[in-house]
């Protein structure tokens, strides 16, 4: 009798049964370990090829209509000893819609499970695919290695289908997310914005407005200046009066500041033995000049130190010296005839009196002229 696995195992039920086994195969038990291997061998090599790291990705739907919302979710199982590399949450998926994004993580014993979920939609008709996505990691030898999930297919279909004769019932409104706190705080910086300038340009508007300075006179040349002088000097009431002492102090103010800005010597500051000396030195002053001066200066000085005296003839013959003697060193011409009685110029501003302390007041007074003779002659 050939004996075949079938037989064996026909033979081992009887047996448990209690029944007669007549004919015991010889190889039953051989048989019946044979069963066992083949029925367990591929649940032990089953669980000893568990990949450290699975990726699966499912869509909560594969048809829809335009603008509706899928689901993907991806899931990604890995032991504690794997290093995986999750995808970010700004993934591109091509032809769709990003809408939302979602991360939960749990840990079951050994296992990590990381669940990612994006919102997707599509605004074009026709089939697509949500695209395979990998993960990388390094396994328990640190190697690189990398999963992917499947391709999965959707269908987008208009809201009116081709043989539907009824519209759909129309979509609700989506209710987009409004940050009010952020909308409020801009708005409130653009009103504080706006009313501070406004107020600007009020106070701008408002301000005192500054009067523009005149601008400053031109100088006026220091002949013009002493000729005016000479000239207010002359029609003083001191020189109708004949008082001989103040007309002779202005006198020699007027002439010495002259003589000053015009060759550029300290002569408020010298005698009148100092200011010949300088004369003299000096190339624009003619000899005739140069007398005059010194008959000038010298006539001032008896009338101011020695209490001399001079009537108004003699006082205004003086003061037109002076004016012909300024004019012509003025315009660098030799003294006109006849004494340089001139009348000079009639513009220009009053010459300022001199404040200075006059050095000759140091010397001593002589005594006065005889009775009867005047200070200011032309021959002293």
């Amino acid at each position: 009798m050939r004996w075949k696995p079938i037989t064996a195992i026909h033979w081992v039920c009887r047996t448990q049964r209690g029944e007669p086994a007549q004919g015991a195969p010889r190889y039953a038990w051989r048989t019946l370990f044979l069963l066992a291997a083949l029925l367990l061998g591929p649940t032990t090599a089953g669980a000893a090829e568990t990949p450290p790291l699975t990726v699966t990705g499912e869509a909560d739907r594969t048809a829809i209509t335009l603008g509706d919302p899928v689901t993907f979710t991806l899931r990604v199982a890995y032991d504690r000893s794997v290093e995986p590399v999750l995808p970010r949450g700004t993934l591109p998926f091509p032809g769709f819609e990003r809408l939302g994004f979602d991360q939960q993580r749990e840990s079951t014993g050994e296992r990590v499970v990381e669940t990612l979920t994006w919102t997707l939609t599509r605004w074009e008709l026709g089939k697509v695919e949500i695209a395979p996505v990998s993960v990388s990691y390094l396994d328990r030898n640190h190697q690189p290695q990398e999963a992917s999930s499947l391709a999965i297919p959707i269908a987008v279909t208009p809201v009116l289908e081709a043989d539907d004769d009824q519209l759909r019932a129309m979509k609700p409104a989506v209710v987009l997310p409004v940050n009010w706190r952020f909308w409020g705080l801009v708005i409130a910086l653009a009103a504080a914005l706006a009313a501070g300038a406004v107020a600007g340009i009020l106070a701008w508007r408002r301000r005192p407005r500054r009067e523009r300075a005149a601008p400053a006179p031109p100088p006026v040349p220091c002949d013009q200046a002493a000729l005016v002088a000479l000239t207010a000097l002359a029609g003083s009431d001191e020189v109708k009066n004949g008082a001989a002492e103040p007309v002779a102090t202005r006198l020699s103010a007027i002439v010495r500041r002259f003589l000053e800005e015009r060759l550029a010597f300290n002569a408020l500051e010298s005698t009148t033995a100092e200011m010949t000396a300088k004369l003299a030195a000096v190339s624009e002053v003619n000899p005739e000049l140069h007398a005059t001066f010194r008959e000038l200066l010298t006539a001032t000085d008896q009338v101011k130190f020695a209490r001399g005296w001079a009537g108004r003839e003699e006082l205004e013959g003086q003061i037109g010296r002076a004016r012909g003697a300024v004019a012509a060193l003025g315009a660098g011409l030799p003294l006109p005839p006849g004494g340089g009685r001139g009348e000079g110029g009639e513009n220009g501003q009053s010459a300022r009196r001199s404040s200075a302390p006059h050095r000759d007041a140091e010397r001593p007074h002589p005594s006065p002229p005889p009775p009867g003779e005047g200070a200011l002659t032309a021959d002293r």
